[in-house]
């Protein structure tokens, strides 16, 4: 059956509907993608300025460093 058969408008207006509803939530999505986009390099920015200042990424490294041997396949159930 037809979606667009003579005596059903209100079936061929509900396609139209939802086709527009659809239209609608993805270029909102589209949008707020966009947004969270460019808030995450933001908040990327701020965090790499903050790391800098305190010098932590130094810090950073020494940690992972130290944490290596207890990802090392040699030494699992050594410890």
């Amino acid at each position: 059956m037809s979606i667009f058969y003579p005596d059903n408008t209100n079936r061929r207006n509900r396609v139209y509907q939802l086709v527009n509803e659809a239209s609608t939530y993805l270029t909102n999505a589209h949008t707020n993608f966009a947004i969270l986009q460019n808030q995450l390099v933001q908040l990327n920015t701020k965090v790499d300025s903050a790391y800098k200042a305190i010098n932590i990424t130094e810090l950073l490294k020494a940690n992972d460093n130290s944490n290596k041997a207890w990802t090392n396949e040699d030494d699992i159930g050594s410890y």
